[in-house]
Formats: structure tokens, C-alpha cells, sequence
């Protein structure tokens, strides 16, 4: 799955600044302007693929659905290339307790600037990540990708569909004997759908 995942995001790395060059020159010759700004709000599916230990009911979990909401700013320039800021919420339920992080992060973007009905984007960053739940909470730091195709409905709304990848990495907790010979970090795949506008 993972290397599925890598391989896709990979391609379109590759395609995305030769199609977002070509979406230019149309941009250009109708006299459009040469940045595309966008917000987006999506809500769906996060799945923690690490393992988790619930203490409350005394087992350890090696996966978990759960709910995932995200904004996100854009602004993509004419050579394809561009940046912005993501936030990202999951709250996921176990049978003792609900497991709920949080994810703050500048990016970076690769997109087509506005120009026909379909829109790709692609980003990477990284930044703060939190985790909490009922006996307690930390910081780290988090990292992200992600991929999105978008159909724009007029000039300044469209739906998307994305799928994201979050890893949040905390400090180990050296007096649990549950995290010696464990990595302490929590990571996550998200499938979001949601309204895009653009400026």
C-alpha cells in the first residue's frame, strides 16, 4: 500500500508542472491572472495504521478507523509550483478511550492553475502535530503528503476528493515500559471530500 501510494504521487510529480505549463498559456491568452488562490474544507475517513495501545481496556490496536476534517489554503503560481498551509483534525474511538490529534503545517504545492473543469494538486510539508486522549497529551512535529483531483462547478467553486498521509512523531516516554523498544509515533491515512473556492 505504502509503495503504491509513493509510486502515484511520484507520477504525478512528474506530470504535474508539464500540465499546469500547458493550462498557462491558455490562462495567458485570455488574459487571466498568473496565481491561483484556493480554500478548501474536507470532511471524511482516517485510518491509523500504527499500533496503539488502549489503556483503559488493556489491548493494543494495529489499526482503526476514524474522522477526519481538514482546511487547507493554496496559491499556485504559473510555472506549477506554489505553497500553503494545512490544519487537520482526526478524532478515532477506541473501546476505553478516543484518540484525537491535530496537525499544523505549511507545504509545499504543485497544481494546474485554473483553466478547464479538472484540477490536480499535489503537496508536502511539515510542522506541529498533537495527539491527546483521556490520561494525558503531547507535542511533536508531523510530516504529510498529499493528492488531489478536483472538478470545478464555475469560476469559483468545485468539489474535491483528496488522499492525504500524516505522521505525527512524538517524544518517547521513558518511564512506560510500553514504548522501550517502540517508536512513539502515531501515523495516518485520510480519504477527505469537500468544496474548494477560488480567488
Amino acid at each position: 500500500m505504502k509503495q503504491l501510494f509513493v509510486t502515484c504521487l511520484t507520477l504525478v510529480s512528474l506530470y504535474l508542472p508539464a500540465s499546469a505549463g500547458h493550462v498557462q498559456d491558455s490562462l495567458n491568452a485570455k488574459g487571466q491572472s498568473p496565481a491561483s488562490h484556493t480554500f478548501s474544507i474536507r470532511y471524511g475517513a482516517g485510518l491509523i495504521s500504527s499500533k496503539v495501545y488502549d489503556v483503559a481496556s488493556g489491548r493494543e490496536y494495529s489499526s482503526r478507523f476514524g474522522q477526519e476534517a481538514q482546511l487547507e489554503y493554496q496559491c499556485v503560481f504559473s510555472s506549477g509550483y506554489g505553497f500553503g498551509a494545512i490544519g487537520a483534525y482526526n478524532s478515532t474511538g477506541y473501546p476505553g478511550s478516543t484518540l484525537r490529534q491535530l496537525y499544523f503545517a505549511p507545504e509545499f504545492v504543485m497544481g494546474s492553475p485554473r483553466g478547464g473543469c479538472w484540477q490536480w494538486s499535489w503537496g508536502i510539508g511539515a510542522g506541529a502535530a498533537r495527539y491527546s486522549e483521556e490520561d494525558g497529551s503531547k507535542w511533536g512535529i508531523g510530516f504529510h503528503t498529499r493528492l488531489g483531483v478536483e472538478y470545478l462547478f464555475g469560476k469559483h467553486v468545485g468539489i474535491g476528493l483528496d488522499l492525504s498521509a500524516l505522521n505525527g512523531r512524538f517524544s518517547d516516554d521513558k518511564n512506560n515500559d510500553y514504548y522501550k523498544d517502540r517508536a512513539n509515533g502515531i501515523a495516518r491515512y485520510a480519504l477527505t471530500i469537500g468544496l474548494r473556492f477560488h480567488l
